[in-house]
């Protein structure tokens, strides 16, 4: 082998043994002996081949280096990758517990809004619910009302039928006293919590009317009262004035001297001037009818006022009207309940005091009025309209002159029963008139509770 080339071969790889000097396991002086004849060798000018040589092995270290380079941009590529796909799994988690918040809540509120939904839908089924339970009980209300005013119309139709068939008061000149008159087969009794009754009474003209004349009246009247609902009626005036009336009402009626006493309660006993009848069970109340017809006074007074003639003719008459008084005082009874419908043609001592808006009056002692308070009987239209000064109750208006008489001559007096209220009423032909000639009168209705 060629000396010259050996060295040349021998370079590179002392350099080789060189840098892996610390993994050899060679000696320190077999290294020596091999490395030296290197040394020397490398102290020579180097020849292009080992220049070569040395530019390889520089190339081999950067590429080397580079490599290294390369993996730490590798690294720290890998690691920005890591830290990118962790922000991005981070910002992906935020963007997925957002929408799941927002999920939430629009689940929220459409289960709320579910719920209110459902919440208006019942509450509008209870309503609807409601409306037809009132429709219905307003139907049935309804239909109760049809069947009970059928009932009714039925019942009087009915009524109407068997008066017909009753024969009705003859005239006032073939009566005899009492006569009973009974159209209706029905009666009645008071009910209720609180036993009460109305009643009215009701003054007639005193002097006979023609038969026309009287039936138009009669007419009016009782189209006037159908409304009110009273099983007590007195009817005072012209005996053949009462009798029209009488047939025109078709209702069960006694008459007597005094007038007639109408009533839907059963009748127990039958007096002069009076009926006794049953109210309630085991409770009996008398109905008892007075009429004084006494114009001698009031055209006295109406011609002088001022003067004492209407005041003598008072005293002249006493005797006898406290006669009449006392008639109606024995028969009243002292055991049951009494209700009185009086025809004084006399104003009420109660009514002429100092305190009467009326200028004509000033305090007189009227003798049945005071013989009747006296008695015990209580004047129900006083005892309710406390203030003769508001509350005159006049059932009498009458102005053939240039003075009018305004008066209360008629009355419900009342014994062991209690006046709830009264009132005066105007019925049709008999309140209407001028008051020239025939004088306006006034009928009184009264409601009683029964003790």
């Amino acid at each position: 082998m060629n000396r010259n080339r050996f060295p040349l071969l021998i370079a590179p790889l002392a350099v080789l043994l060189v840098v892996v000097a610390g993994c050899s396991s060679y000696t320190y002086d077999v290294a020596k002996t091999r490395i030296e004849p290197v040394l020397s060798v490398s102290e020579q000018a180097p020849t292009p081949t080992k220049m070569s040589e040395i530019q390889a092995i520089r190339d081999a270290e950067r590429a080397q280096l580079e490599a290294q380079q390369a993996a730490r941009e590798a690294e720290v590529a890998q690691k920005a990758a890591e830290e990118a796909r962790l922000q991005e799994a981070a910002k992906a988690a935020k963007a997925a517990e957002e929408a799941a918040r927002i999920a939430a809540e629009q689940a929220a509120r459409e289960e709320a809004d579910e719920v209110a939904r459902r919440a208006a839908e019942e509450a509008a089924r209870i309503e609807a619910e409601k409306a037809e339970a009132e429709r219905a009980e307003a139907m049935r209300l309804e239909a109760e009302q049809a069947a009970q005013e059928a009932a009714q119309e039925a019942a009087r139709l009915a009524a109407e039928e068997a008066a017909k068939l009753v024969a009705p008061v003859p005239s006032a000149d073939t009566l005899s006293f009492p006569y009973r008159y009974s159209p209706v087969k029905e009666t009645e009794q008071i009910t209720g919590s609180v036993p009460k009754f109305s009643s009215l009474l009701i003054p007639l003209p005193d002097s006979r009317l023609r038969e026309d004349e009287a039936k138009l009246l009669a007419g009016e009247i009782a189209s006037g009262i159908s409304d009110i609902d009273a099983p007590v009626l007195f009817i005072t005036g012209e005996m053949q004035n009462i009798v029209t009336l009488v047939n025109q009402l078709q209702r069960n009626a006694i008459l007597v001297p005094s007038g007639a006493i109408v009533t839907s309660f059963p009748i127990e006993k039958i007096g002069k001037n009076s009926v006794t009848v049953t109210v309630r069970q085991g409770k009996s109340l008398q109905l008892l009818i007075a009429y004084a017809p006494e114009y001698e006074v009031f055209e006295a007074f109406l011609s002088e006022p001022e003067g004492n003639g209407w005041k003598q003719i008072v005293e002249r008459n006493r005797t006898s009207r406290l006669q009449t008084a006392q008639e109606v005082s024995n028969e009243a009874s002292d055991d049951s309940s009494v209700l009185l419908g009086a025809s004084l043609f006399e104003p009420s001592h109660l009514d002429w005091t100092s305190f009467s808006p009326v200028q004509y009056r000033s305090p007189f002692e009227w003798p049945m009025t005071m013989y009747l308070e006296e008695a015990k009987f209580i004047d129900g239209y006083r005892t309710t309209h406390y203030s003769e000064e508001t509350a005159a109750g006049t059932t009498l208006r009458w102005k053939p002159g240039d003075v009018e008489l305004q008066e209360r001559i008629d009355y419900l007096y009342s014994r062991k029963l209690l006046p709830v209220e009264t009132a005066m009423l105007s019925l049709g032909g008999l309140s209407s008139n001028d008051g020239t000639k025939i004088p306006n009168r006034y009928a009184i209705a009264g409601t009683y509770i029964v003790p």
